[in-house]
């Protein structure tokens, strides 16, 4: 999740073709377990990267998801998977402190949660606002064994702030293959 910031710098620079829709698109990976709503139809990727921990070499998996409406609204999810074990506290802030430092943003709040899959058992989870001069945005982070989820949802200063709570409110860990 640390490299997660980058694809959101990315994408408030990019010219990213945007349609005007009544209705955000559903998005849902069986594979990656998760679901959610999006401006438009999202552009999904997958990719192996290779990062340091604590002086040892790992391959994460990230599978990400993420459109930019025609207003600006951007919403984007994230599922890491990690091959060392995770300290989830420290992963939580990191994750939130990598973010909003990619961005250039300053969180305004802070919230320890928890999330579901489904019935299962609560997931430890982190929820946060952040604010930028151009943009504010809202996150939630849950830990699911060695899986990292990040979904954040961003608007412009003065835009439509319910586009975040639907971007993040919308997203569900759902069973995986």
């Amino acid at each position: 999740m640390r490299t997660i910031a980058a694809v959101f710098a990315g994408l408030m620079l990019a010219s990213v073709p945007s349609f005007a829709a009544a209705d955000w698109a559903h998005y849902s990976s069986d594979e990656f377990g998760f679901a959610g709503l999006f401006p438009v139809t999202p552009t999904v990727s997958t990719e192996n990267k290779k990062v340091q921990v604590n002086g040892s070499d790992y391959v994460i998996t990230m599978h990400t998801v993420v459109s930019k409406g025609a207003n600006g609204s951007i919403c984007l999810a994230v599922q890491t998977i990690y091959t060392w074990p995770i300290d989830i506290e420290g992963e939580l802030a990191a994750d939130r402190d990598n973010f909003v430092k990619g961005v250039g943003a300053t969180v305004t709040s802070s919230k320890r949660t928890t999330a579901a899959r489904g019935k299962g058992p609560d997931l430890p989870a982190l929820l946060f606002d952040a604010s930028m001069p151009t943009y504010d945005w809202r996150s939630l982070v849950v830990i699911d064994g060695q899986a990292v989820y990040e979904v954040a949802g961003g608007v412009p200063k003065g835009g439509e702030t319910a586009d975040l709570d639907r971007c993040v409110k919308n997203f569900a860990l759902t069973p995986r293959n």
